[in-house]
């Protein structure tokens, strides 16, 4: 028996009011980057806009997943497959102000969008919509997704994988004084997987892993995350978004994204090879 998925518990309140110096201040956030902290497409970042979403008229539609699981502070890909070519995108969450927009370099029928969550949203059920248009400016109508957010362990440092089959993906973090928090070491130095999934190849109903450090509890120094290709569990190929999410300050604000949220894309080919302590593809590094 490797290890098994454990459950996580659910918390769904907002605090604004932090101390990160030695002046208390308020921070005032829209409320949007709380429930979606950073969106990209195709490698272009949105840029947040106030005010109401662009009104649908007889642009290209766009069609999106109906449903959709994700772990707090993680991120997931969706596939937006429009009509005909679009440059635009605009994303906005149902019943919160403001949006997202991206204008891509050139026109596309098909992209790729990477949502990456708060560390705590307001509700953990909320739907988004997505738009797009063409060169004319001009949008089609509103593509609903339904959101479903799990939370997870953050706080310092959070370190996420999301992956797109049944394949045993796992995250490794080497900590500043050398310990390798992954599902054979599973809390050491602070931090915690407390989100391990589809081990050996057991179908989970989610196909995510995280690793967080709660407020407080994370040593400064040098981090190094990898991800292991563990088992394919009959996948042609597997594509995955590693997150992460750096939280620097005392207190530190729930549910806001820190001064560091980046994202990883990359794939796996091939039968895995079931690797522990040591193995895994180098993502990227860190200093806390």
């Amino acid at each position: 028996m490797r290890r098994r998925l454990r459950s996580v518990g659910l918390l769904s309140s907002l605090l604004i009011l932090a101390s990160c110096s030695a002046n208390d201040f308020i921070i005032v956030r829209p409320e949007l980057t709380t429930y979606i902290a950073r969106i990209t497409v195709d490698g272009i970042k949105a840029d947040f806009v106030g005010g109401s979403p662009p009104v649908p008229g007889a642009g290209p539609t766009v069609t999106t997943p109906t449903n959709t699981q994700v772990i707090t502070g993680g991120s997931t890909q969706v596939d937006l497959l429009g009509s005909g070519a679009y440059q635009t995108v605009a994303i906005q969450v149902e019943g919160v102000a403001g949006y997202y927009l991206v204008v891509l370099p050139e026109t596309k029928t098909l992209a790729q969008m990477v949502i990456t969550l708060g560390g705590l949203v307001p509700r953990l059920d909320f739907d988004f919509l997505v738009a797009v248009a063409g060169t004319d400016g001009v949008f089609g109508p509103w593509s609903r997704t339904s959101m479903t957010a799990i939370q997870v362990a953050g706080g310092d440092i959070q370190v996420s994988v999301t992956w797109d089959t049944e394949a045993d993906v796992d995250l490794h973090v080497i900590d500043p004084a050398g310990n390798e928090i992954y599902f054979g070491n599973r809390t050491a130095g602070g931090g915690e997987l407390d989100l391990d999934a589809n081990a050996a190849c057991s179908t989970s109903a989610i196909f995510q892993e995280n690793i967080g450090w709660a407020s407080g509890e994370a040593q400064s120094g040098a981090y190094i995350v990898r991800v292991e290709y563990w088992d394919a569990c009959g996948a042609v190929e597997t594509n995955y978004v590693v997150t992460v999410s750096l939280r620097p300050g005392v207190p530190v604000i729930p549910g806001t994204p820190g001064a560091s949220v980046q994202t990883f894309e990359g794939s796996f080919v091939g039968s895995g090879t079931q690797g522990g302590a040591g193995s895994g593809r180098f993502i990227t590094n860190f200093t806390f």
